[in-house]
C-alpha cells in the first residue's frame, strides 16, 4: 500500500547515496539521460526535454523528476531524490487506479525539500553568474590560467616602519609556530591576511612583510611530498644563487607590468561577501592547532632498538589516544601508491587489533605483565603497522579496492552492495585520527592542516635525528577534542616508551651478565683447552 510512512520507510528524506538501488531500480540512472553538451561548469543550461525513461513498471516522461534547475550539484542531487522517492511510491501501488494516490504522496514527500533547494538556488543563481560580466571573466581568467598566486602578507605585530628599506627577517623567527602556521593556513588574526588568498589555486606562495614565508596547497592534485621536493629545490636554487651576484634578466624585464584586477559586484555579491567574510572567521576561531617540539629523542633512539621510526610514532599516536578515550578508532595514515601510473595514496590503517592489545596491556594495574611483555606487544603492534605499510605501497591496500567497487557499481547503474551501506563501513571512514608523515630538511619548516571530522585530530609530523616535531588540530567546537591536551598526553607517551624500551634493555643487559651466553662459554672452554696443550707441551719438552 502506498502512503507517505510506507514511502518515508523505503527512501531516505536526504537520499544521501547517489547509485544506490531502490525499488529496484538504479537512481544514478538519471543524471545519464542529461547530453553531455548540455551541462556547463555544473550548471544544467537550457535544453530539450530529457528522453523517455522506461524501467519495469516505472516510467519517467521529460523532465518529470526535475523540480528546479540546478546550480552547482543541487538539481542533480534533487533529481536523483525525486526519482527515488517517486520509484518507490509507483512500487508500492497494485493498481492503476492508485497512480494518482502515489504522486500525491510523492509530492507531500518531496515538497519541503523542493522548496528549500529553490530558496537555495535563488541565492547562489547570482553568485554562480559572477564570470557573465565581461570584466569579471577577464579577472577570472587570469587567475584560473596563472601557475600559482604571490600573497603578500601584512605582519601580525604591525611594529614594522613602512619606511624602512629592508626586512628585519629575524622578526618571524621570533614568533611562535602556532602564529606562523596558522598565518599560512588561514591568515592568521589579521582579516586582511586571510582574504588575500584565493584558496582555489593549487600553489599561493605567502611572504610576510616580517620575513615569513610559506605555501598554502590545495591538496587535490598533488600529495605533499611533490610539494616539499618542490620548496627543497627552491631552497637549494637561492642558497647555490646566494653566493653570486643576482643580474637582471632581460626576460624579466619584458614581463608585463603587474596590474590590479578589477570587478563589478552588485549589491548581492557584496551581502555574499559580507556573509563569507563572517563564516570565514567563525572557521579561523573554530581551529584549534597545536605544535609541539618534542626534544626528548628523535629517529635515532628506535632505529638503535631495531624500530621503525614511523611505526614507533604511529604506535604512541594510538596509544596516547587510547589513554585520552579509552579505545581506538579509525585512523588515515597516507601510504605513497607513486610507484604506480596515475598513483596517490592508499591508507595505513593503524588502529589494528595488535595495536589494541598492547595499548590494553600498557594501561594494565594488575602487575601480571611484565615490562618485557609489554615491549614484546609494542613490537607486534609495530609489525603488523608495517606489514600495512608494505601492503598499501606495493598496491595491496584495503581503501582504493574499495572506493573502486564503489565506483564501479555507481559507473555501472548496478544496485550499491550492501556493504557500503553499512554504519560500520561509515564507520570505518570516519577518521577521527588523520596522520601524515612529512619529512623534510629545511630548518623550522612543518606542515599542518585541519581534522578532517568535526570529533577527530589532525597530526603530522617531521621526525629529525633528535627531535620530533608534531602539527597537532582539532575543532574548538567539539567538547570532546582538544589540541593541547593531546600534544600533552602524546609527550608522556613518548617518553613512557622510552623508559620502556630503556628498562627492558637493562634488564637483559643483566641476565646477560648472570647467564654468559654460549658464545662466551665455548670461548672460555677453548681457552682452558688451549692453555692445558700448552702445558703439556711444555711438560713433554
Amino acid at each position: 500500500m502506498v502512503s507517505i510512512d510506507n514511502v518515508k520507510a523505503k527512501v531516505p528524506l536526504n537520499v544521501a547515496i547517489v547509485g544506490a538501488g531502490i525499488g529496484g531500480l538504479a537512481a544514478a540512472t538519471l543524471l545519464d539521460l542529461v547530453p553531455e553538451g548540455e551541462v556547463l561548469e555544473w550548471k544544467l543550461c537550457d535544453h530539450a526535454s530529457l528522453p523517455r525513461w522506461i524501467e519495469g513498471k516505472v516510467a519517467l516522461m521529460g523532465d518529470a523528476a526535475h523540480s528546479t534547475l540546478p546550480y552547482v550539484a543541487q538539481g542533480a542531487a534533487q533529481a536523483v531524490g525525486d526519482r527515488a522517492v517517486l520509484a518507490a511510491s509507483l512500487a508500492m501501488i497494485d493498481s492503476i487506479e492508485q497512480i494518482q494516490t502515489a504522486l500525491k504522496v510523492y509530492e507531500l514527500v518531496r515538497k519541503e525539500r523542493a522548496e528549500t533547494v529553490q530558496m537555495s538556488a535563488n541565492k547562489t543563481r547570482q553568485v554562480l553568474h559572477l564570470h557573465d560580466d565581461a570584466l569579471n571573466r577577464d579577472s577570472l581568467d587570469l587567475i584560473e590560467r596563472c601557475i600559482f598566486i604571490v600573497c603578500l602578507d601584512q605582519s601580525e605585530a604591525n611594529d614594522l616602519d613602512e619606511n624602512d628599506d629592508f626586512v628585519n627577517f629575524n622578526n618571524a623567527v621570533k614568533r611562535d609556530f602556532v602564529s606562523l602556521g596558522e598565518q599560512i593556513l588561514h591568515g592568521g588574526k589579521t582579516m586582511f591576511n586571510a582574504s588575500n588568498r584565493w584558496y582555489d589555486k593549487t600553489m599561493q606562495f605567502i611572504i610576510g612583510t616580517d620575513g615569513l614565508f610559506g605555501l598554502n596547497y590545495e591538496h587535490s592534485p598533488a600529495e605533499a611530498i611533490a610539494v616539499i621536493q618542490l620548496i627543497e629545490h627552491l631552497f637549494k636554487y637561492m642558497e647555490e644563487k646566494s653566493q653570486e651576484r643576482f643580474h637582471r634578466s632581460k626576460s624579466l624585464c619584458e614581463l608585463p607590468v603587474p596590474h590590479r584586477l578589477k570587478w563589478n559586484l552588485n549589491n548581492f555579491l557584496r551581502h555574499n561577501i559580507s556573509l563569507s567574510k563572517e563564516r570565514l572567521k567563525n572557521a579561523i576561531d573554530d581551529f584549534d592547532l597545536y605544535i609541539l617540539q618534542f626534544t626528548g629523542y628523535g629517529k635515532d633512539f628506535p632505529k638503535q632498538h631495531n624500530m621503525s621510526p614511523d611505526a614507533f610514532i604511529q604506535m604512541c599516536l594510538q596509544f596516547t589516544y587510547f589513554k585520552m578515550y579509552n579505545k581506538l578508532v579509525s585512523t588515515y595514515e597516507s601510504a605513497s601508491t607513486r610507484r604506480f601510473h596515475f598513483g596517490r595514496v592508499d591508507n595505513i590503517r593503524a588502529n589494528t587489533p595488535e595495536a589494541l592489545e598492547w595499548a590494553r596491556a600498557m594501561v594494565d594495574e594488575s602487575g601480571n605483565i611484565s615490562a618485557a611483555e609489554k615491549l614484546r606487544l609494542f613490537r607486534q603492534a609495530m609489525q603488523a603497522q608495517t606489514d600495512l605499510m608494505v601492503q598499501n605501497i606495493l598496491g595491496n591496500g584495503m581503501d582504493c579496492h574499495m572506493l573502486a567497487l564503489k565506483q564501479i557499481a555507481r559507473d555501472n547503474n548496478l544496485p550499491m552492495p550492501d556493504l557500503f551501506l553499512d554504519p560500520g563501513y561509515a564507520l570505518s571512514n570516519h577518521f577521527n585520527l588523520s596522520t601524515s608523515q612529512v619529512t623534510t630538511n629545511i630548518n623550522d619548516s612543518f606542515i599542518c592542516y585541519g581534522a578532517v571530522v568535526p570529533d577527530g585530530y589532525g597530526c603530522s609530523y617531521n621526525v629529525r635525528s633528535d627531535s620530533i616535531l608534531f602539527c597537532i588540530s582539532s575543532f574548538h567546537s567539539c567538547s570532546t577534542t582538544n589540541s593541547q591536551e593531546f600534544a600533552e598526553s602524546l609527550t608522556d607517551t613518548l617518553y613512557e616508551i622510552r623508559d620502556l624500551c630503556t628498562l627492558v634493555q637493562r634488564q637483559q643487559q643483566t641476565i646477560a651478565l648472570r647467564r654468559p651466553s654460549y658464545a662466551a662459554k665455548l670461548a672460555a672452554q677453548k681457552f682452558i683447552s688451549s692453555t692445558s696443550i700448552e702445558s703439556n707441551e711444555h711438560n713433554v719438552t
